[in-house]
């Protein structure tokens, strides 16, 4: 008798899951493979729209346990396996039926790639199946590809049994590459390691996990239950000088910012970053007059940038704490792989440079300068490399002329991507795409104290488009351009450029968009001022 109570018990248990309308094993009866549970399908356009609603629609089913991993598949053997595999293979064709044809395709092929993965992989699956949008089977092996690398560290990091150690440096030495695609032997293994190690010091401050402690990187706290911590791993470096000897070894830790959810996680991803001709026209203007310029990179930039959301992370590899049950980082800084990253640290380095005195420029928002007296400071922003330069007082204002302006107009010339019926209206275009572009330069030139005393020639080989930059009304054929095409009109009248005619054999731009013969490319090779380093003498 007690023995049939016992096994009717865990019967009895699994009914009363199925049939208590609270538990999230429960089915209504309407429920069926066939449900739809929002009515705006993901197209892979609209999925931060789509994620909420679905969200949404699994809370009020009670099942977004089955999504995001918090009822996790018990053991084939557990009593309450068979109902679980009931309630998720309805969550996945629910799923199948908020998504169109064509993704649910590729996420077929995604699901038997990521169910064909053993339970040590479920974390990565986990993460993978949350990524927005979802990746393709290659990115996804890809992911497994890293994470078996980032594996094979972390076991040589920790001693391993005597009979087992030459084996694991046969496999880490085959697993590891270096960014030349060679592998890493095992010495370069060895000193990678070391740079993680809280028990080495390190005159270099070249050890991450200090810098990070110095700069109150995280917080260690318990994980809140309503949160789920985002992955990291160890990318190691090695970087090596011109002629191809090790330089220093280089590790850093990097958050798998993938996983991030958008409006949970991060909000505002976008960073200016300087435009390649606001580079050429500083490096240009401080080589006409001989100033100084300065490049540096800051190191660790992004862990000074400040993080307004709230983001947990399991403590990374190698820190001393990262055995104790429930810990976990809470991130105050900006790690590397956050989307927010680049964000946070150009604010937060703008923030600095204005409070100090510096002018943000309008025509390149990565451009700051710092006038005192006759002295000038400017300094430009790529990601975390700047260039600065000095002007002295003796150093005034270039003058700068209208050749100078034509040469930086070559270098940040970009095509026309409109196909005209006209010859007249494409060349007209093209005019007010350049003035457009010199509008830009003479903004950006003034931020530099500079101002032109001419206005700036604007070369055509179409005489009907000069025509039509003199004089709107010169014939029928102007009715089909564009209203904004006749800034070139409007910036002629103001003396801002002087359109000027050009003969079509002398004319620089076909080398871009024409096929020439040999004479005619050298010609205007010559023209341009390009020449040929390796031609012989």
């Amino acid at each position: 008798m007690s023995t049939a109570t016992e096994n009717a018990t865990p019967l009895a248990s699994t009914t009363n899951m199925e049939a208590n309308p609270s538990s999230p094993f429960y089915l209504h009866h309407s429920a069926g493979p066939g449900t739809t549970l929002v009515t705006q399908l993901m197209t892979g356009n609209n999925y931060p729209t789509w994620s909420r609603a679905i969200t949404m629609a699994f809370e009020a089913k009670n099942k977004l346990g089955f999504v995001d991993g918090t009822i996790p598949e018990p053991s084939a053997t557990s009593a309450t396996y068979t109902i679980w595999k009931r309630c998720n293979s309805m969550v996945l064709s629910w799923l199948l039926n908020a998504i169109t044809k064509e993704i649910a395709n590729s996420v077929g092929c995604l699901m038997q790639f990521l169910m064909g993965l053993n339970e040590s992989y479920s974390n990565l699956r986990s993460q993978i199946l949350v990524m927005s949008p979802l990746p393709t089977v290659t990115k996804a092996l890809s992911l497994v590809l890293q994470d078996e690398r980032q594996r094979s560290i972390q076991v040589l990091s920790q001693p391993p049994y005597p009979e087992q150690s030459a084996m694991a440096a046969i496999v880490d030495h085959e697993a590891l590459h270096s960014d030349c695609g060679q592998p890493f032997t095992q010495e370069q293994i060895q000193q990678l390691l070391s740079l993680i190690q809280p028990n080495i010091t390190n005159s270099s401050n070249s050890n991450p996990l200090v810098n990070m402690a110095d700069t109150h990187t995280w917080s260690l706290v318990s994980l809140p239950t309503d949160k789920q911590p985002i992955g990291c791993k160890w990318v190691y470096k090695i970087k090596r000088k011109s002629d191809g000897n090790i330089d220093r070894y280089k590790a850093r830790l990097v958050a798998k910012g993938y996983t991030q959810v958008e409006g949970i996680d991060y909000h505002d991803t976008f960073a200016p970053v300087a435009k390649l001709v606001t580079v050429r026209v500083l490096l240009a203007i401080a080589a006409m007059k001989q100033w100084s310029l300065h490049q540096l990179d800051v190191q660790n930039a992004f862990l000074y940038g400040d993080l307004h959301e709230e983001v947990y992370m399991p403590l990374p590899p190698g820190h001393p704490r990262n055995v104790e049950h429930g810990l976990v980082s809470k991130l105050n800084k900006s790690l590397y792989g956050l989307k927010q990253a680049s964000h946070n640290w150009f604010a937060k380095f703008s923030h600095a440079l204005l409070a100090i005195g510096f002018t943000q420029s309008f025509a390149d928002y990565s451009l700051f300068s710092l006038s005192r007296g006759a002295s000038c400071v400017y300094v430009l922003v790529y990601v975390d490399d700047m260039v600065i330069t000095v002007v002295s007082p003796l150093d005034a204002p270039p003058l700068v002329t209208a050749s100078f302006l034509v040469i930086v107009l070559f270098l940040g010339r970009v095509r026309s991507k409109i196909v005209s019926l006209s010859s007249a209206k494409a060349e007209y275009r093209a005019m007010a795409t350049t003035t457009k572009e010199i509008i830009w330069l003479h903004s950006l030139l003034s931020t530099f104290g500079i101002q032109l005393p001419t206005p700036t020639p604007l070369y055509c080989d179409n005489r009907a488009a000069r025509h039509i930059a003199a004089n709107l009304v010169f014939h029928e054929r102007t009715k089909h351009l564009e209203i904004d095409c006749h800034v070139v009109h409007e910036k002629d009248q103001a003396g801002l450029i002087l359109p000027l005619s050009i003969a079509s054999a002398d004319q620089p731009a076909d080398i871009f968009t024409k096929a020439l013969g040999k004479d005619r490319f050298l010609y205007l090779c010559d023209k341009l001022g390009i020449r040929n380093f390796h031609a012989p003498a």
